[in-house]
C-alpha cells in the first residue's frame, strides 16, 4: 500500500515573534478556518483513500493556541493507527495539562516544544511569549502525561547571544534529555520586525562556533541531519519525508505539498484561503511539475542534508545523472580537505563539511 505524510497548518498565534516569516496571524476566527480545513481535506479524498497515512505533523503558527477540540476534530478526518507518527508543535505559554491530556487521547504521540533559548533575556529579544520556567513546566507536564517522544527547538545566532549563553542552553537540553533536538540558526527575513531593527548579533565566526558546539555538546544525541539530533530510533519520520523526497500533502493556509514529483502550495492569506475553499475550489496558489533536472537537484540538495548522504548510483538510475562522475575532481578536492566522504557509492558531508555545506552545494549543483 502506498503511504503519505500529512501536514496541517494552524496559523494562529498569541503574538507574532520578531523573527517569524511563516503564515501566522494574531486573530481568533477559528471556527471558519477549521470548517475550511475539513472541507479541504475532503477535496483530497481520492488521494488519501488508497494511501496509508504514516506521519502527521501539526504545525503553525501555534497549534496549541486553539482549543484542543479543534485539533481532535481535524485528526478525525484521517484514517491512521498507533504506528503513525503524529506530531504537534506547542508553545509553553499556550498549553496546559488539559490540552496535553487531550492530545494524547487524540492519538498524538510526539510533542515538539518551542524553547529557542534557556536564557530569558534572549527569549525577550526574540519576542517569545514564554520564559524558561514556563518551558520547564510544560516539559514536565508533557512527560507526566506519558509522552516519550519529545522534540525541543533551539536557535543560535540570535541577538544578545554569546558562546557562553548558548552553551548554557545546550547544557540545559542535556539535563532534561528530550528524545530529539532541532537546532537552527536565525535567518532574518525581509518583512519581519527584526529586518528593520539594529541588532546585536553574533559575528560569523562566533555563529560557526555555535554551529559546531551543537554537535559537540549534544553527545547523547546523534546528528542525523544538518540541524537535527536524535536518540536512536527517534528521528523525525515526517521530516525525513521532506529530505528523501517522499510524498506528503499539506492542508491549510500556505501549506506545501509534494505529490508524485509535483510541488504545490496553498494560498498564503487567511481570508483568501477561506474564500477559495468556501467557493468549492482547492486553495492551491501555485503548482510546479518538476522536470528531471530539477528533481535531480532537489534529490542532491535535500539528500546531502542527511548525515547518511546520497546513494549516487540510485540517484543516477532515477534521474540519469551521476553526480560523482560529473563533478569527480571537485568532490575529490573536498574529500581531501575533510569536508566530504565517498565510499564508491554513498556521498556525504563530514561534520566539518556541514559548516560550509551551502557553499559546497553551490559548487556541485
Amino acid at each position: 500500500m502506498m503511504s503519505t505524510g500529512v501536514y496541517i497548518h494552524i496559523p494562529f498565534c498569541v503574538k507574532k515573534c520578531n523573527y517569524c516569516d511563516f503564515a501566522s496571524f494574531v486573530r481568533k476566527d477559528f471556527e471558519s478556518y477549521f470548517d475550511c480545513l475539513e472541507k479541504e481535506i475532503k477535496m483530497y479524498s481520492d488521494y488519501l483513500k488508497p494511501r496509508k497515512v504514516d506521519t502527521i505533523f501539526i504545525g503553525g503558527g501555534t497549534p496549541s493556541f486553539v482549543n484542543h477540540k479543534y485539533i481532535g476534530r481535524i485528526l478525525k478526518q484521517f484514517d491512521f493507527n498507533s504506528s503513525c507518527e503524529v506530531t504537534i508543535e506547542v508553545n509553553p505559554k499556550t498549553v496546559d495539562n488539559e490540552k496535553i491530556k487531550a492530545y494524547k487521547e487524540y492519538g498524538i504521540n510526539r510533542m515538539s516544544i518551542g524553547l529557542q533559548s534557556a536564557c530569558d533575556n534572549e527569549l525577550k529579544v526574540l519576542g517569545r511569549a514564554h520564559n524558561y520556567d514556563d518551558f520547564l513546566h510544560t516539559f514536565d507536564i508533557v512527560r507526566k502525561n506519558g509522552f516519550d517522544n519529545i522534540n525541543v527547538d533551539v536557535m543560535f545566532g540570535i541577538p544578545e547571544q554569546t558562546l557562553e549563553s548558548y552553551s548554557y542552553t545546550l547544557n540545559e537540553i542535556n539535563r532534561i534529555s528530550p528524545e530529539h533536538v532541532s537546532a537552527y540558526s536565525l535567518i532574518i527575513e525581509e518583512g519581519t520586525p527584526f529586518y528593520s531593527m539594529k541588532l546585536n548579533l553574533p559575528d560569523e565566526e562566533t555563529e560557526r562556533e555555535m554551529f559546531n558546539m551543537t554537535s559537540e555538546k549534544l553527545s547523547n544525541h546523534k546528528r542525523y541531519e544538518i540541524s537535527n539530533y536524535a536518540k536512536p530510533g527517534f528521528e523525525c519520520r515526517h521530516n525525513l519525508k521532506y529530505w528523501k523526497m517522499q510524498n506528503f500533502i499539506g492542508f491549510g493556509v500556505n501549506a506545501y505539498s509534494y505529490v508524485d514529483t509535483v510541488r504545490f502550495s496553498n494560498i498564503d492569506t487567511l481570508d483568501d484561503y477561506i474564500k477559495s475553499v468556501n467557493s468549492g475550489n482547492k486553495p492551491v496558489s501555485e503548482e510546479i511539475p518538476e522536470d528531471n533536472g530539477e528533481l535531480f537537484k532537489d534529490a542532491v540538495i535535500t539528500g546531502l542534508r542527511l548525515c547518511e548522504g546520497i546513494d549516487t548510483e540510485e540517484i543516477a538510475a532515477s534521474y540519469g545523472v551521476n553526480l560523482f562522475r560529473e563533478k569527480e575532481a571537485k568532490i575529490r578536492e573536498y574529500i581531501s580537505m575533510g569536508y566530504m566522504t565517498f565510499n564508491g557509492k554513498r556521498l556525504a558531508f563530514t561534520q566539518k563539511g556541514f559548516s560550509i555545506s551551502n557553499y559546497i552545494l553551490s559548487e556541485l549543483i
